[in-house]
């Protein structure tokens, strides 16, 4: 498989699917749970640097806290792709969308009673727990997806497909497949975060969390009964 093939491609598919509730999840911890990322450890970063430096109204240490159960998410990934890597694609993500699944449904049944208006203790066990769960289930993810290294499918490094949008035109080697792609993630991450904050304002933090939980299940099922499932992730690259 090649950067040539069709947009349709079951695999980019699915990565289009995932990109989607990055937006959505995001979102929700950030209105819901205290101005948390659970997928895009950047902005976890910026606001740990914000908080030395003084600013109040962010909490390093719970950025530290995202950050840490995102890294032990990317180890148990890490540990699992070492047995799985050689083997077909299929198995290897049913396996970490089931893990992913629990572990949203875990935050999802902390975060049960956190409505539309935030929590009310922002450091609660609750809290806490439902940060924990969903940082963990998107650093799975995201080491995931980056050993399958499907191009310009990074699904959460907007920074790089944005960069590299605008290297590819103004170098004029503009790959319509490439760029497509790219814009894909922007769009799907910034509807996915509309569609989130709407949901938050509507139901609270689980129902979104659950609904996140729905996606990956349909979409990953979904890729396991395509022949693409069949490929070891070094066939899936050709």
């Amino acid at each position: 498989m090649n950067d040539n093939s069709p947009s349709t491609r079951p695999v980019v598919l699915l990565m289009y699917a995932l990109t989607f509730t990055t937006g959505i999840i995001d979102a929700v911890t950030i209105l819901g749970l205290g101005g948390i990322f659970a997928s895009l450890m950047t902005g976890n970063v910026v606001y740990i640097g914000l908080g030395l430096g003084g600013l109040e109204d962010v909490s390093p240490l719970r950025s530290v806290f995202a950050l840490l159960t995102f890294i032990l998410g990317s180890v148990a990934a890490g540990a699992i792709a070492k047995r799985a890597v050689n083997g077909r694609v299929g198995p290897w993500l049913l396996l970490i969308g089931f893990i992913e699944i629990i572990l949203l449904l875990g935050a999802a049944w902390a975060a049960w009673n956190i409505g539309p208006d935030g929590p009310v203790n922002p450091f609660s066990p609750q809290v806490i727990a439902a940060i924990g769960l969903a940082s963990a289930a998107m650093g799975l993810r995201n080491s995931t997806i980056s050993r399958l290294s499907i191009a310009d499918l990074k699904v959460t490094v907007l920074t790089l497909a944005i960069t590299g949008l605008g290297a590819d035109l103004g170098s004029g080697k503009s790959e319509s497949q490439k760029q497509m792609r790219r814009l894909g993630s922007i769009v799907l991450i910034g509807s996915g975060a509309a569609f989130g904050a709407w949901l938050f304002f509507l139901y609270g933090v689980a129902v979104p969390l659950c609904l996140i939980a729905l996606i990956v299940a349909v979409a990953t099922i979904a890729f396991s009964l395509t022949a693409e499932a069949k490929l070891t992730p070094s066939q899936l690259n050709k």
